[in-house]
């Protein structure tokens, strides 16, 4: 078994001591930091006016603390402190003499000498000098709650992954290999993350976070993006695409549009280490995307829209043929689209993004303060010389200036003899401004700098964590929330998590795969339930453990074709969820809606069920038509099959039917229960129940022999084809089709099939 809670969840201080320490009340310094120094102190009182958006930077003050929404925040106040305390005035530590205002300081004095401040800063000035010799305090494990074991977590990681259920190859070995099941999983996800499926999946999880899916809302809105000065077979009007039919132009445009989430699935399936996300110096096309970019690859079949090959674009400048400065997704004409600049704007919406999708950084939130427009005008440039506008500026507008070549009206024109607005900050990036000599090839510096900040893999990380499990990372409490304690415990827990999936990430060459494995193998991905009773603050410590959460309208649909054998199609074909019903059942469509539900309305609710009718209707007779060995609901039970006869009970029928049951629970909600189960029980006597009432309806000639058309065995559902005539099942006379198809309606009606 992993070991996921060490001593040193977040960073392990251990030096020598003078002073000798019990080790039942020894706490590291870095403990007594962030309970004591920050809980009670900095977080409460310094934080006011020492981060990056208060007055002490103003000030150009050296002391300046990050807030909770940067990543490692603890760690850096940490090490800011430290500093500090080792400043000494006449013997004595700067951070005791500034608060008190024994010497100057800007925000007067915050609290006397011999308060419990004081002396809270005073112990902390004390370990500084010699450093406490014991480990961090442990955090606690998960030992009080229930994990998936490794079948189960199998089915749950396949499903999640790749929208299927094991094989009976994969369920042995991963059963076979015990409570140390570990290895054999990774075997088989590492085979399943080169299925088809799985980037299928990732482009899903991918576009989550970018959004590029937009521009699939109508046939030519990607294409009719791109400029025609340097595509001219982009012109939605011109002759190659008046020439293309309805289904070239839909695979045309998709090809445009799905490039950043098609380089994403590229990086991932060759192998290539995920920093390329910011730094490929290539982007890659399929036969239709070429004919749009002038690509010369000759296809072997030009109609193959999986194919993609790597490649470089280039654009005509001044009469020569110049190489497009690549930088992964970020040079990407859908990226330039989807967060556009504008002449004001000075790609500032792009720097955000940036900070937020790239590098885990809530700039606004960092910079956060009020701004009193009514001041601005006092300043000639108020973006570098009004305090309340150049905290963020001096974070944003060096980013932005990355993107200088871009055109501010045609967002994916490349301009290279642009040039920087020299009143605002130099291009750059934290604090390092890019040299003159690489100003034509500006965004690809800042994709190299992105990709080697230790904020990049942090990213990535919680960018599956939230795909995976369906939670946001954890925040860190306020000092004064009332369950400080209890929260502050989930953060650091969740924190020592995602910080060893991040360095097994980088240490893997940035191989996502090994994030994806991290995520399945950690509890916030197993954890299933409680083992017993929790106290006020357990509870609030395992609040955020596990992922019982509404699945997205795709998953759905893939989870009820990998259940039931077949989708739930409309008329023509296409699925229910991820057309009709994708946005009442809480879906996006990366334009208007860009958050998905996760919490179930009316809506959806009415969604469910009708999705749990239809699909039992058509898929019930369906498969008692199939032999067996090929069914996936019934292979042990026949439509004969009866729990009673002429009122004799039958202890054979029975028997089948309670295994016919015993069978649905596995294959619909992935649980192995006992024939004589309580579930079980309750699920037969809805059988019998129906079962019975519809068998006397239709002795008395109250109900019909016949199934409805819908629910008829005529057409294969997974096809649209009809059924060989010997095939097909039109009549249910003892009505166990029906009962059956009760019995299906209630589990994939249940919450546990709905929800991962």
């Amino acid at each position: 078994m992993r070991s996921w809670f060490v001593l040193g969840v977040l960073s392990l201080v251990a030096c020598g001591n003078d002073r000798e320490v019990e080790e039942s009340e020894c706490k590291s310094d870095r403990d007594f930091f962030e309970q004591k120094v920050w809980a009670q102190v900095m977080g409460k009182v310094c934080v006011r006016c020492h981060t990056l958006a208060g007055p002490a930077a103003e000030e150009n003050a050296r002391f300046l603390l990050q807030p909770p929404a940067y990543p490692g925040f603890l760690d850096i106040n940490f090490q800011k402190a430290t500093e500090v305390a080792l400043i000494e005035i006449e013997g004595t530590s700067e951070l005791l003499l500034k608060p008190t205002n024994a010497v100057e300081h800007g925000g007067g004095l915050l609290f006397e000498a011999g308060s419990e401040e004081h002396a809270i800063l005073q112990e902390f000035v004390k370990r500084t000098a010699s450093p406490t010799s014991c480990t961090d305090q442990a955090v606690p494990g998960f030992d009080d709650v229930a994990m998936l074991d490794g079948p189960q977590t199998l089915r749950k990681a396949l499903l999640e992954l790749v929208g299927r259920l094991p094989t009976p190859a994969e369920r042995e070995a991963v059963e076979a290999a015990g409570p140390d099941f570990e290895g054999a999983l990774d075997q088989v996800l590492d085979a399943a993350m080169q299925e088809d499926a799985f980037y299928a999946r990732m482009s899903e999880l991918w576009n989550d976070v970018f959004l590029t899916d937009r521009f699939l809302t109508f046939t030519g809105r990607a294409t009719n993006l791109l400029n025609t000065t340097d595509w001219p077979n982009a012109a939605n009007m011109g002759a190659y695409w008046t020439g293309l039919s309805a289904t070239d132009r839909e695979r045309t445009n998709t090809a445009v549009a799905r490039e950043p989430l098609e380089l994403i699935n590229y990086i991932i399936r060759n192998g290539k280490p995920f920093t390329d996300v910011v730094t490929a110096t290539y982007t890659v096309v399929n036969p239709y995307s070429a004919q749009i970019y002038g690509v010369g690859i000759t296809f072997p079949d030009p109609t193959d829209t999986r194919d993609w090959r790597e490649t470089q674009l280039t654009v005509s400048r001044d009469g020569l043929t110049t190489p497009w400065p690549h930088a992964g997704i970020l040079s990407s004409p859908m990226w330039l689209n989807r967060f556009p600049t504008t002449a004001t704007n000075r790609n500032r919406h792009r720097a955000r993004m940036v900070y937020r999708d790239l590098l885990a950084t809530d700039i606004l939130a960092i910079a956060d303060r009020p701004i009193d427009a009514a001041t601005a005008t006092a300043y000639l440039n108020p973006t570098r010389e009004d305090p309340s506008c150049k905290v963020c500026h001096a974070q944003i507008d060096p980013i932005a200036g990355s993107f200088q070549k871009w055109n501010a009206n045609d967002q994916e024109q490349w301009q290279p003899a642009a040039n920087w607005f020299p009143e605002m900050y130099p291009p750059g990036f934290e604090g390092e401004v890019i040299p003159s000599s690489d100003f034509v090839r500006a965004l690809p510096w800042l994709g190299d700098h992105i990709a080697s900040d230790p904020r990049f893999s942090v990213a990535i990380t919680r960018h599956l964590f939230k795909g995976l499990t369906g939670q946001a990372p954890a925040v860190y409490p306020q000092p004064t929330d009332a369950s400080f304690d209890a929260k502050r415990t989930a953060f650091l827990a969740q924190e020592g998590v995602l910080a060893e999936i991040a360095r097994n990430f980088v240490a893997a060459n940035y191989d996502l795969r090994v994030a994806i494995k991290g995520v399945v193998h950690s509890p916030y991905f197993r954890a299933d339930r409680a083992l017993g009773p929790l106290t006020d603050s357990r509870a609030i410590e395992l609040a955020d453990l596990g992922t019982a959460r509404l699945i997205t309208p795709e998953r759905l649909a893939r989870k009820v074709e990998a259940v039931t054998g077949a989708p739930w199609v409309r008329y023509d074909r296409r699925d229910n969820l991820t057309t009709d019903y994708r946005i009442a059942y809480g879906g996006i469509d990366s334009d208007a809606i860009v958050e998905r539900l996760t919490t179930p309305n009316g809506m959806m609710s009415g969604t469910s069920w009708r999705m749990a009718n239809e699909v039992a209707c058509v898929t019930t007779a369906w498969d008692f038509s199939r032999p067996p060995a090929e069914r996936n609901l019934f292979p042990s039970v026949a439509i004969v099959d009866v729990p009673e006869a002429m009122g004799t009970p039958s202890a054979d029928g029975a028997a089948k039917i309670r295994a016919g049951i015993v069978h649905l629970h596995q294959q619909v909600l992935g649980e192995t229960l006992a024939p004589d189960d309580p579930e079980i029980d309750r699920t037969y006597d809805l059988w019998l129940e129906t079962w019975r009432e519809g068998k006397a309806a239709v002795t008395g000639g109250q109900a019909s022999q016949t199934l409805l058309s819908a629910c008829r065995a005529r057409v294969d559902p997974r096809t649209g084809t009809t059924l060989p005539p010997e095939q097909q099942i039109d009549r249910d006379p003892d009505y166990t089709i029906r009962a059956w198809m009760a019995v299906l309606t209630y589990l994939l009606a249940d919450y546990r099939f709905l929800h991962s």
